[in-house]
């Protein structure tokens, strides 16, 4: 049933959506910051291989999925795992499939060089990001929305200027890192 979603959608929604239905989908871009990647309806946006990617990921108590999209390259990635393993292990393989499939059967699309910015901007820059985030899911209107007090999100900066926060882990639960590679 996954297969035949996705091929659909590969299809420009043939059998399932209008065409015009299918392109909003998959080309809408939300208003975000600059290049980073953003929201459309129903799927948001990713790059791997320098491909642009569009999907959705999800979570149940039993099952850990991901569906991506490569439009341009009429491709398509989906997994579904069984078990969380360990906290946040469901999500750091998701991922690291997800990027290892591209760069096996997607040839890489060149990208424009990383500029290279000192530590003092990247430090500046970082330190506006810094602080507590309260995820966007959940309640706004009822006594629900106390729970976005409890469970937000700390993002950091370190000497270097790298961003970094202890809800992201990677493999083995060591945090992830973000470091400026263009101006904000």
């Amino acid at each position: 049933d996954m297969g035949k979603f996705m091929l659909a959608h590969l299809a420009n929604g043939a059998g399932l959506l209008k065409p015009e239905t299918a392109a909003m989908m998959h080309d809408y871009r939300a208003p975000g910051v600059g290049p980073l990647n953003t929201m459309a309806l129903g799927f948001y946006e990713q790059h791997a291989n320098g491909h642009r990617a569009i999907g959705h990921g999800g979570d149940t108590q039993w099952f850990h999925s991901l569906l991506m999209l490569f439009p341009d390259s009429n491709t398509g990635f989906f997994l579904s795992i069984n078990s969380l393993g360990d906290p946040g292990a469901a999500g750091s393989l998701r991922n690291a499939l997800f990027h290892q499939f591209a760069n096996r059967y997607l040839a890489p699309v060149p990208l424009e060089p990383a500029q290279k910015l000192d530590e003092k901007t990247r430090r500046e820059h970082g330190a506006l990001l810094a602080g507590n985030y309260a995820n966007s899911r959940g309640g706004v209107a009822s006594f629900m929305a106390a729970t976005g007090l409890l469970g937000q999100t700390k993002i950091s900066v370190d000497d270097k200027g790298q961003v970094t926060s202890a809800s992201f882990n990677g493999f083995g639960r060591a945090p992830v890192k973000w470091v400026e590679v263009a101006p904000f």
